[in-house]
């Protein structure tokens, strides 16, 4: 008897409640992050590095996800793939290309002194703003520091960090 009437209770309290609950505000969304990275040729030819981004593509696109795709700086430089996604980020304003930001000799950007962090990070916005002609509003890294981060939404204007 406890049980139905605390089963009841709660029903009649969800149908009485005039208040709408969402998990997020209405207009809140939480984009799809997807890293995508190009590969050598040489070393695996069988293999093409947008099998897997344009299945994602493809099966997220009907149901109205937003993704998130941050190339690596080998996939900005590749022109097969950065081809790929100016062409769907241009079609389709639910996609949003950001930049993997890997250091040259790929270090971590904290074994960096301030001064060539930013120089790094200069040499690779530069590069994606070459190839699609505005900087990314979001970047990805294996970590950040603060000093990263400031910089990157001071001077680029990066909302997002992965």
């Amino acid at each position: 008897m406890f049980k139905i009437r605390i089963f009841l209770t709660t029903v009649l309290f969800l149908l009485l409640s005039k208040t709408t609950s969402y998990a997020f505000l209405a207009e809140t969304f939480v984009p799809l992050v997807h890293m995508v990275d190009s590969i050598d040729p040489e070393s695996n030819a069988a293999q093409d590095s947008l099998i897997i981004p344009k299945i994602i593509y493809e099966e997220s696109t009907p149901s109205g996800f937003f993704n998130t795709w941050v190339l690596t700086p080998k996939a900005v430089q590749d022109s097969t793939i950065s081809a790929f996604f100016k062409k769907i980020s241009k079609d389709d304003p639910k996609q949003e290309i950001g930049l993997f930001l890997v250091p040259k000799n790929e270090v971590n950007l904290q074994s960096l002194r301030p001064d060539e962090r930013k120089e790094a990070l200069d040499i690779e916005m530069v590069n994606f703003f070459e190839v699609f002609g505005y900087y990314p509003k979001t970047v990805s890294a294996t970590s950040f520091d603060a000093v990263s981060l400031q910089y990157l939404q001071t001077h680029y204007s990066v909302l997002g960090a992965v």
